[in-house]
């Protein structure tokens, strides 16, 4: 499932995990049978947006692919990269030397890059 929340304004979400225990007719179940509590993992959320109309868009799937697709419909995708800058990435972090620097260079010219 996928949720597209749809406002302009500046929006928080308070998102809230907590381990709450079963609802009180179950406590009453278990106190009767003799079976102890079992904890169920809960996680609240709150969604405040300043101002502004909201639109929510919810997006069923089922699976990954289709929300990703549904999504899509909704938003538009994205356009490739112009033809130049796909070919070229130098994935660099750092560079050990000036010596590192100078070999990378004449690899460009060694690679026609």
């Amino acid at each position: 499932v996928g949720l597209l929340w749809l406002n302009a304004a500046e929006t928080w979400i308070d998102i809230d995990k907590s381990e709450d225990s079963t609802s009180l007719l179950s406590k009453v179940a278990d106190v009767v049978t003799g079976s102890s509590a079992s904890k169920i993992p809960h996680v609240g959320t709150h969604w405040f947006s300043e101002t502004g109309i909201i639109d929510i868009f919810v997006m069923l799937g089922p699976q990954p692919r289709q929300v990703f697709r549904q999504y899509a419909m909704l938003t538009g995708t994205g356009t490739l990269p112009a033809l130049f800058a796909i070919s070229y990435h130098q994935c660099r972090w750092n560079y050990v030397d000036e010596q590192d620097v100078a070999q990378i260079n004449e690899n460009f010219d060694v690679h026609d890059i």
